[in-house]
């Protein structure tokens, strides 16, 4: 660029002399056709076009370029200054016009050189972002755009440009009227934040862009176009798909196993409901009705995990009343004899991790009041209550207004082997505690936390 700028500034200088020379030269070539003394009355005017030759050096070649400029000028108007001029102090006026091209010429270099590195900042943040940069007028006409659109859409900056319909051409048709909208709403002003739609390059293949807008308003509040930023998601896209794809088999996989689970289960259950039928011992029967219960709890878990969207917890107040109700049918009780109170205070889960020894735990506490708390006439009722204390805990009361359970009788060193699984259940797997409330009838109290521990796995 440098040699077109010199062989430019050298052709001003030379028509800046022979403009300034034209009376000396029609006086040295005896043109009296041409009237040399208006050359003199213009004599300043010839001299002011030598500030065009200074500010094209300034803002081409800086404070040297400008400098140069002045001093070949010095030199050039330096003659006539001392020959033909008609001015008295002719070297006085030719010294004041030296120093302000001077100045002119060093205003214009500085002036140039704070553009320069501004501009230089400018392309630095926005032609070298690795994100597709664009500047709308309040036309909905593209005034900018960074280099960045080529390797995202294998558009040229020049080809982007002269697009009358950009950006819409480079959306895929069929987020073509969604982004549509979304652009003529960026036109009035409106924001938007990473909005995904597809991309159409220009070699017919697909790509992802996350697009976001800004409006632009310059320092007097006017609106002058928006600016919008988009990125290539191409990547994070095909690893979501693949993460969902991924996650999808694995649902499918956990249904099955935990179907099979159930399945297995049930016919477990049909094995002791055939033993049961053609035994004649009744205690041997009811160690089966005690042992198809338990399974029925552990079944259960799974039934409701297949049904579950979330296969990392279950809701403990809806696997409560199922195997409550079942339990009613088990061991035949009426419930209009006996009311059932299920209480929650918000929704109750339970991890994974746990819900079987929390089930087992629930199945015998159900079971243990069922057969021996509501023996005579009065009418019964059991209350199961369920609530997060806010520590990350969960607790759990189960009560009924039975008899009550004998004081001799401490869960913690117990022959029962219900009351020892409980006990052993809550302090080994689920890492909590249990208590026992004598009163009027008995209330069974556990707490232990909510999260899973190390132990508690």
């Amino acid at each position: 660029m440098r040699p077109k700028h010199a062989w430019l500034l050298f052709i001003m200088f030379l028509l800046c002399i022979f403009f300034y020379y034209l009376g000396e030269i029609i006086d040295f070539f005896k043109l009296d056709f041409l009237h040399r003394e208006i050359f003199y009355t213009v004599h300043d005017l010839q001299r002011g076009f030598f500030l065009i030759p200074v500010v094209y050096a300034s803002y081409h070649f800086g404070i040297k370029g400008a400098v140069a400029t002045n001093i070949f000028i010095f030199l050039s108007i330096l003659p006539r200054a001392l020959i033909f001029s008609p001015y008295p102090n002719p070297l006085l006026r030719m010294s004041l016009f030296s120093v302000i091209s001077f100045i002119i010429g060093v205003f214009t270099a500085k002036m140039t050189e704070g553009l320069r590195a501004s501009e230089e900042r400018f392309r630095a943040i926005a032609d070298y972002t690795y994100n597709w940069e664009n500047w709308v007028g309040p036309d909905g006409k593209l005034i900018w755009v960074n280099p960045s659109v080529s390797p995202l859409t294998g558009y040229s900056v020049v080809e982007c440009l002269a697009m009358t319909d950009f950006p819409i051409s480079l959306v895929d048709e069929s987020d073509r009227e969604r982004m549509v909208k979304l652009f003529a709403e960026a036109v009035q002003g409106v924001n938007c934040n990473n909005v995904d739609f597809r991309i159409r390059c220009k070699d017919g293949s697909i790509k992802w862009g996350e697009i976001s807008c800004r409006s632009i308003y310059n320092t007097k509040g006017i609106n002058i176009g928006h600016r919008s930023s988009i990125r290539d998601i191409t990547n994070r896209k095909h690893a979501e798909d693949a993460l969902l794809a991924s996650i999808k088999e694995k649902e499918i996989l956990i249904r099955e196993v935990h179907h099979r689970a159930k399945n297995n289960m049930q016919v477990m259950l049909g094995l002791f409901d055939l033993q049961a039928s053609t035994n004649k011992n009744p205690e041997l029967t009811e160690i089966l009705k005690d042992g198809r219960s338990r399974i029925r709890a552990m079944a259960l878990i799974h039934e409701t995990l297949y049904d579950s969207k979330d296969f990392t917890k279950i809701d403990l107040t809806g696997y409560v009343t199922k195997l409550s109700r079942e339990l009613f049918q088990v061991y035949k009780v009426n419930p209009h004899e006996i009311e059932l109170i299920i209480q929650t205070e918000g929704a109750v889960h339970i991890d994974i991790s746990k819900a079987t020894s929390c089930g087992l735990i629930l199945n015998e506490l159900i079971s243990n009041a069922l057969k021996y708390a509501f023996t005579g006439d009065k009418p019964g009722k059991l209350e199961i209550i369920m609530h997060d204390t806010g520590n990350a805990e969960i607790e759990i009361l189960i009560r009924d207004n039975g008899p009550g359970i004998p004081d001799d009788i401490d869960i913690h060193q117990t022959n029962s082997v219900g009351l020892y699984l409980v006990n052993g259940l809550v302090t080994k797997q689920l890492d909590g505690h249990v208590e026992i409330v004598r009163g009027i009838g008995t209330e069974f109290r556990i707490i232990f936390p909510s999260l899973t521990t190390e132990k508690g796995r």
